[in-house]
């Protein structure tokens, strides 16, 4: 899991996860590790006394828990907009497993980008039949990285951006310098916000 703990539902997410999916996981797979990443957990995660789990707190670049990792989890029960952990693991190819609100905005299909499984009982299973499934991992895992790739990759959000501002020019004419620093911001705020993380 990758997420910052200042965000109350990775706090919850996290949580719900630890209590009442991690314990039926361990109890199938007793060798199943969970690393946890993310800046200011507070005690309720700092202090998880459960077998398997490390708490990593903040850390300077997440790419090497993603590669070093064979599925991605994203527990979420509230909160709104595009979850930028779940692109980023999609990114590095890992296969995610998340719950519907995880999975909204972002045009997912279950089971052919992303799993999605809201109880605990659900969670645990999906992960259980990643675990057994190598196969359906790796086509998970592809599938995911192409969508993140030919959605919110660079080229995508360019083109999008380009179009858009293209438009606004053909309207109004007298705005073309606006425009083109615009579009300069765009791509600015779109590599130091959102595409390093889609681009393993």
């Amino acid at each position: 899991f990758v997420g910052s703990f200042r965000h109350e539902p990775n706090v919850d997410g996290i949580e719900f996860f630890c209590r009442d999916i991690w314990p039926l996981v361990r109890a199938a797979l007793p060798d199943a590790r969970l690393d946890i990443v993310g800046d200011a957990p507070p005690a309720s995660i700092r202090t998880v006394d459960e077998a398997g789990i490390k708490v990593h707190g903040w850390v300077e670049e997440t790419a090497p828990y993603l590669r070093a990792a064979t599925v991605s989890v994203a527990p979420l029960r509230f909160g709104a907009g595009m979850k930028g952990k779940i692109g980023e693991a999609m990114s590095h190819g890992l296969p995610v497993i998340t719950t519907t609100v995880g999975a909204e905005g972002m045009g997912f299909t279950h089971g052919r980008e992303i799993l999605i499984a809201d109880s605990g009982l659900d969670f645990a299973k999906a992960m259980l039949d990643l675990h057994g499934a190598p196969d359906y991992r790796d086509e998970l895992r592809r599938a995911g990285r192409s969508f993140i790739s030919d959605r919110y990759g660079k080229s995508a959000v360019a083109s999008v951006v380009q179009t858009m501002l293209e438009r606004a020019i053909v309207l109004a004419p007298r705005q073309q310098r606006w425009a083109k620093q615009l579009l300069l911001k765009a791509r600015y705020a779109y590599d130091q916000h959102l595409g390093w993380r889609f681009s393993a």
